[in-house]
C-alpha cells in the first residue's frame, strides 16, 4: 500500500501510523506488520486444529506402540501367531488413520477476509481541542434547544409600568405580561447534528495514544469512506463556538425574570393588602353583630376547666356571661331569657350536686374502710394457721437432723465391724495354711469374726431404724410446706375477692352518684340545649351572610391578583425551561472538550486489521486487531504446536475500541483490500526472520508458511 507523505495546506496537519505494529517505539516495516498480523490470524484460525492434531498424534502413536504387545506375546507362544498379526495390523491402520486425520483431513477455520483499514479522526483546537469521528464508527451527537424572541421580550420590559399602583397601570401591566406570555410560546427549534466524540468515550484515549507513533502524511486506498472532512469539522467547531453564546442568553433571561418579578410585585402586594383589609372589615362586622345581639360570651370555654361553674358531669358548649343574677350587663337579646332562667336555678342545682358528691364520697370511704378491715382480718386468720404449720416444720426438721446423725454413727460402726470380720477371716485362713498354728488358733479367729459379724448386724439394724425415722420426718416436712403454700394461695384468693367487691361497690356508688347529678342538671341542660341551638342558628345565618358579602367584595381583587400571578408564573416557567435547555447545551459542549497539545487542526489516521473468520458449524466471526506493540518472549519458542504471543494492543483504550469496527458494513468495505489468499512470498521470508529474532519457533513458522502459501485461504491461490 502506498502513502502520500505531505499535505500541501500548511493550515492543517495530517498524521497517520505507517503500520499497525510498533517495535521499540517505532513502526515496523509493512512486511513485518503483515507477518505479525498473519501469525496472530493463523493462531486464532488454527488453534483448535493444532490442539486436535497434537492430541490425535499422541493417540495414534500410543495405539501403534500398544499394537506391538500382541506380537511379543505371540512370539512367546501364548497366542496364535496369525491372529496376533491380523490384530496388530488393524491397530496400526487405526493409529495411522488417526494421525493422518489430524495432519491432513481436519482443517483450520477459513479466513475469508484480512484487511487493513484506517479510521479517520479530526482534532480541532478549541478550549484545548475537540475530536470528530470521520469514519462513522461512533453515533452522532445531537445538540438541540428551543429559542424565544428574547429581544422583543426585552423591548416590552421597558414598557412595564412603575408605581403608583393605579388601576390604569395595573391594566397596562396585565396587557404587557399577556404579550410577553404569547412571545414565550413562539418557540423556534434549533437542532445540530455532529459526529463529535465525548471526552468520556474511551475512543478519545485510543486516538491520543496513537499520536506519538504517527508521522506526517495520510494513507490512500483506505477502504473506509470519510464521513466528514477536516474542513467540515472546522465548520462544526465554529457552530459549537456560536452555541457558547448561551451563557450570555442565560444571563439576559435571568435579568428578564428579575425585571418581571420586581415590576409585578408592587401590584400583587397592593391587591393582597386590599383582600386582607376586606377580611378584617368583615371580621369586625361579625364581632360587632355578636356583641350587639348576644352580649359577652366565650365560645371557646370548656366547662370542665372553669372552676367558677364546677359542673364536673355536665357537657356544656357555651359559657354565657350575660343577664347574670346580680343584674350586671343586662341587654336585650334572644338568649337573655334562657340565661336568666339558668342563673335563677343555678345556685340550688350546684348545692344539690355538692350534697350528692359529698354523700357519694362518704359511702365510697365506708366501702374502702370495710375492705381494709376484711383484708386485715383475713391476713390475721391465715397467719395463725401458717405460723402453726411453720412451727411443725421446724420441729420435724430438728428430728430429721437428729435421726440422720444417729444413722451416720451406726452406719460407720457397722462398716468398722465388717472390716474387722474380714481381718479375722483372713487371719483364720492364714492359720489353717500355717504349719506352726494350731486348730485352737483357727477356732479362736473364727469365733472373733463371728462376734464382730453379730455386732455389725446389730449396728445395721439400728442404722436402718434411724434412717426410717429420718425419711419419715423429711416426708412430713415436705407435706407441711405444701400445706403452707396452699394456705398462702387461699389467703391471696380471699383478699382478691374482698378487693374486687370493693371496686364493684365503689363503681356502683359512682354510677348512682353520676345519675343523680345528671338528673339534678336535667332541667337546666334542656334550657342550655335550646339556648345553644339559638346561638348556632344565628352563627350559621351570620356566617353565610357575611361569607357571601366577603366573597362579593374580595372576588374582584382575587381575580386581578390571580391574573397577574398566572401570567408571571407562565412567563417565568417558560424562561426556566429555555434556561435549562441552554445550560444543558453548555454542559454538552464541556463534555466534548479533550485535553491535548495539538495546536492546529489535525487529521489522525489509525490503522486496524479486520479479519472475518468462517468457523465450521458456527458461522462467521469478526475479529479486529488494533495497533500492536511487539514484545519478545522471555523464553525462546521451540514447539511447533504452541504459539507464544508476542504482540499486544498499544493501550487498553485501543483494545476496547475494536468493538466499534465489529460491524459488517466495515467488513464489506474492507474486502476489496483483503490480503487473504494473496500472500506475497516476501511475507514468508519475514516470518522466517521472526524465528531468528526469537518471536517464533521454526516448526510453528513452517506451519504458518505452509498454511498461507500452499493451502488456499479465502479462495484459490
Amino acid at each position: 500500500m502506498a502513502y502520500q507523505q505531505k499535505n500541501q495546506n500548511t493550515n492543517y496537519s495530517k498524521l497517520y501510523m505507517n503500520t499497525g505494529v510498533v517495535s521499540n517505539n517505532k513502526s515496523v516495516s509493512q512486511n513485518m506488520e503483515k507477518a505479525t498480523i498473519l501469525s496472530k490470524a493463523f493462531d486464532i484460525a488454527s488453534k483448535e486444529h493444532i490442539d486436535l492434531e497434537f492430541k490425535l498424534f499422541i493417540v495414534g502413536v500410543l495405539i501403534c506402540v500398544l499394537s506391538v504387545i500382541p506380537v511379543i506375546l505371540g512370539g512367546m507362544g501364548n497366542i496364535d501367531i496369525i491372529g496376533t498379526i491380523i490384530g496388530t495390523l488393524i491397530l496400526v491402520i487405526i493409529g495411522i488413520f488417526i494421525i493422518v486425520y489430524g495432519f491432513f483431513i481436519h482443517k483450520p477455520h477459513e479466513i475469508t477476509t484480512l484487511s487493513k483499514v484506517y479510521t479517520i479522526n479530526h482534532i480541532i483546537p478549541y478550549k484545548s481541542a475537540l475530536l470528530f469521528d470521520g469514519t462513522d464508527i461512533i453515533p452522532d451527537q445531537i445538540i438541540e434547544y428551543k429559542d424565544i424572541p428574547l429581544e422583543e421580550i426585552q423591548d416590552l420590559s421597558g414598557k412595564l409600568p412603575n408605581p403608583p399602583t393605579s388601576y390604569e397601570n395595573e391594566r397596562n401591566l396585565m396587557e404587557i405580561l399577556s404579550n410577553k406570555k404569547e412571545l414565550t410560546n413562539k418557540l423556534k427549534q434549533y437542532k445540530f447534528k455532529t459526529p463529535i466524540v465525548e471526552n468520556n468515550n474511551q475512543y478519545v484515549n485510543a486516538v491520543l495514544d496513537c499520536i506519538p507513533y504517527c508521522i506526517d502524511g495520510e494513507p490512500y486506498d483506505n477502504p473506509l469512506e470519510e464521513k466528514i472532512s477536516i474542513e467540515d469539522s472546522i465548520r462544526h467547531k465554529q457552530e459549537i463556538e456560536k452555541l457558547e453564546e448561551a451563557e450570555k442568553i442565560i444571563k439576559l433571561m435571568n435579568q428578564e425574570k428579575g425585571i418581571i418579578n420586581n415590576k409585578s410585585a408592587p401590584f400583587v402586594n397592593n391587591l393582597t393588602k386590599a383582600i386582607k383589609n376586606i377580611e378584617v372589615y368583615i371580621s369586625n362586622i361579625s364581632i360587632l353583630i355578636k356583641n350587639r345581639l348576644f352580649g359577652e360570651y366565650n365560645i371557646n370555654s370548656n366547662p370542665l376547666d372553669d372552676a367558677e361553674y364546677g359542673y364536673e358531669y355536665v357537657d356544656c358548649k357555651y359559657h354565657i356571661k350575660v343577664g347574670s343574677s346580680n343584674g350586671n350587663n343586662l341587654c336585650f337579646n334572644p338568649i337573655n331569657t334562657y340565661q336568666r332562667v339558668i342563673d335563677h336555678f343555678d345556685g340550688n342545682v350546684k348545692k344539690e350536686i355538692s350534697r350528692i358528691i359529698e354523700d357519694g364520697k362518704e359511702r365510697i370511704k365506708d366501702k374502702q374502710d370495710w375492705a381494709d378491715s376484711e383484708v386485715n382480718r383475713t391476713e390475721q386468720f391465715f397467719k395463725t394457721q401458717i405460723d402453726s404449720k411453720q412451727s411443725e416444720v421446724l420441729n420435724y426438721e430438728t428430728q430429721a437432723d437428729s435421726a440422720y446423725e444417729q444413722y451416720r454413727s451406726y452406719e460407720s460402726q457397722y462398716e468398722e465391724c465388717m472390716s474387722n470380720v474380714k481381718s479375722y477371716e483372713n487371719m483364720a485362713r492364714r492359720a489353717m495354711r500355717s504349719e506352726t498354728s494350731s486348730s485352737a488358733d483357727v477356732q479362736r479367729y473364727q469365733m472373733q469374726a463371728q462376734n464382730e459379724r453379730n455386732q455389725a448386724n446389730n449396728y445395721q439394724m439400728q442404722a436402718n431404724n434411724f434412717n426410717s425415722q429420718y425419711e419419715t420426718a423429711k416426708s412430713r416436712v415436705s407435706s407441711l410446706e405444701m400445706e403452707i403454700e396452699g394456705l398462702e394461695n387461699q389467703k391471696e384468693n380471699e383478699i382478691d375477692k374482698i378487693r374486687n367487691k370493693e371496686q364493684m361497690d365503689i363503681k356502683d356508688i359512682e354510677n348512682k352518684m353520676e345519675k343523680k347529678v345528671i338528673d339534678s342538671r336535667k332541667f337546666i341542660n334542656n334550657i342550655i340545649e335550646k339556648r345553644n341551638h339559638q346561638i348556632e342558628m344565628f352563627n350559621e345565618f351570620s356566617n353565610n351572610l357575611l361569607g357571601t358579602e366577603k366573597k362579593v367584595q374580595s372576588t374582584p381583587f382575587i381575580n386581578r391578583k390571580n391574573i397577574i400571578i398566572n401570567l408571571r408564573e407562565s412567563i417565568l416557567k417558560s424562561m426556566d425551561k429555555r434556561i435549562k435547555e441552554r445550560s444543558n447545551v453548555l454542559g454538552k459542549i464541556n463534555s466534548y472538550i479533550i485535553q491535548t497539545n495539538v495546536n492546529k487542526p489535525t487529521t489522525v489516521a489509525i490503522p486496524y486489521w479486520i479479519m472475518e473468520l468462517n468457523k465450521k458449524k458456527i458461522g462467521k466471526e469478526i475479529i479486529v486487531f488494533p495497533p500492536l506493540k511487539m514484545v519478545k518472549p522471555t523464553k525462546m519458542p521451540t514447539s511447533r504446536w504452541k504459539y507464544i504471543n508476542f504482540s499486544y494492543p498499544l493501550s487498553k483504550s485501543l483494545e476496547n475500541s475494536t468493538n466499534l469496527l465489529k460491524n459488517y458494513k466495515f467488513v464489506d468495505k474492507s474486502k476489496k483490500v483483503s490480503i487473504a489468499g494473496r500472500i506475497d512470498k516476501q511475507i514468508g521470508i519475514e516470518i522466517n526472520n521472526m524465528v531468528s529474532q526469537g518471536y517464533l519457533s521454526q516448526g510453528y513458522a513452517n506451519r504458518i508458511n505452509k498454511h498461507y502459501n500452499i493451502l488456499p485461504v479465502g479462495g484459490a491461490k
